[in-house]
């Protein structure tokens, strides 16, 4: 009977247990905190290696599951078996996904742990890095654990939560965030080496296998563990960056004086390869009574042939599908099709199998934006001699109405006028 039972111990210590505790997970809503869900999930490949329980059915995320961009937060997990292995922290924008769709949810990695054995049931502090944009996430807690190797186990949960950025210095949204599915990403097993072996003694490399983090400079959050794509264990994952303070963001937010209300034509009278305007076009807001319009229409010069071939800026610039560019490759290097990116970018339209874009005449005479600005009531003055063009002011973009623009701006005194376009949603605040 002895020995029975002393086999039994060694099946039962063979198996390692570990689970998120905070932020609150799927699991402890229901079942709460202490519920037992500390055994692996199927493997790799499996739909609960992205999140291993349902979202909430009334679509309400714990009050404590609140984080704030550029703020710390804590992260505690337990591991009831303390076992070999690293840890990381995802977050995705596809929170409503359910039953076998939840292999599409698209993920991106914000912080890196080494050995989470030696971290278990410990108050950990991460920042959330600011460049997060606002809105409902789920955040994904990941273990992968070596004490069997060459098999692995795999444990995940999930915890919805909502992240609030009051003050978006980089004006990400969440599709700007280089996510990538989380089911496949890895191997089954290491027995091709893919992980490091813990008992291979000091001869085996030591090494942490995963993706980066989505900021490609971030110092925060062990983030630099997996920073060189030229060390084993290295998973290559598209990332933002420069970020974080660590260079100029992917995306800086638009000025008046650097928005277009809509796109730039193409002149058919330019020559290929004609140097971009030195100055980009500025935006003119007015009081009412005047129409507002630029006094010169913006063009846009044709940097490269529109024929279906691709310099060297276009086929290289960076983008979240693996392939060259076929929008605007922003001066920052990256492809996008709205302002930021148009903007002092590159014309890579007509690049692969895009579309070739059909030369559009340049207009006689410059188009009155739709629908005009509407001036601030809150100015007494609204005759000539403002000296708007002296004065400072900034762009708040997805203002979803006038009312909406007029109390954003007045958050700040200083602010005279505003002015707002519904069909592009933006709202300007002028100060006095």
């Amino acid at each position: 009977m002895t020995t029975i039972l002393f086999f039994s111990t060694l099946i039962v210590g063979g198996l390692s247990h570990g689970r998120l505790l905070f932020p609150k997970t799927r699991y402890a809503v229901i079942n709460g905190v202490g519920a037992y869900e500390n055994s692996p999930v199927s493997g790799a490949d499996g739909t609960d290696f992205a999140c291993r329980n349902e979202p909430p059915t009334n679509g309400v995320y714990p009050a404590e599951n609140t984080f704030y961009a550029g703020q710390e937060m804590t992260v505690k997990w337990g591991l009831s078996a303390l076992h070999v292995g690293d840890c990381s922290l995802y977050i995705s924008y596809d929170w409503d996904l359910t039953g076998e769709n939840k292999r599409t949810m698209e993920f991106f990695k914000i912080a890196q742990w080494e050995s989470c054995k030696d971290l278990s049931d410990q108050d950990l502090t991460i920042t959330l890095p600011e460049y997060v944009p606002e809105g409902r996430v789920v955040f994904r807690w990941e273990w992968i654990a070596l004490h069997v190797y060459p098999t692995l186990e795999f444990y995940t949960q999930c915890a919805d939560a909502r992240i609030i950025n009051p003050s978006n210095p980089y004006y990400y949204m969440p599709e700007d965030i280089p996510a990538y599915p989380i089911v496949g990403l890895y191997p089954l097993d290491s027995s091709n080496g893919e992980f490091r072996n813990p008992w291979g003694g000091s001869s085996a490399p030591y090494f942490v296998t995963g993706t980066p983090c989505a900021c490609i400079s971030s110092q925060l959050n062990g983030c630099p563990i997996m920073e060189d794509p030229t060390k084993l264990g290295y998973i290559s994952a598209y990332q933002i960056g420069p970020c974080e303070g660590y260079g100029p963001p992917m995306t800086p937010r638009p000025s008046t004086e650097r928005l277009l209300t809509d796109p730039p034509t193409v002149s058919v009278s330019q020559p290929v390869n004609t140097p971009s305007p030195t100055n980009p076009p500025t935006v003119t807001v007015t009081q009412p009574g005047n129409t507002p319009s630029p006094t010169n229409p913006p063009t846009t010069t044709v940097t490269q042939p529109n024929d279906g071939s691709c310099p060297d800026l276009c086929a290289t610039c960076t983008n979240w599908g693996g392939i060259g560019c076929t929008d605007w490759c922003s001066k920052w290097g990256y492809c996008g099709n709205d302002d930021a990116y148009i903007i002092e970018g590159t014309d890579c339209r007509g690049c692969g199998n895009s579309p070739v874009p059909a030369p559009v005449e340049d207009p006689t005479s410059p188009p009155a934006p739709t629908p005009a600005p509407i001036a601030n009531p809150t100015n007494p003055s609204c005759a000539s001699g403002n000296n708007l063009d002296q004065r400072s002011g900034y762009l708040v973009k997805r203002m979803k109405t006038e009312c909406e623009c007029q109390e954003k701006c007045a958050e700040d005194s200083n602010n005279a006028i505003y002015a707002y376009l519904a069909d592009k949603e933006h709202c300007f605040c002028i100060s006095a």
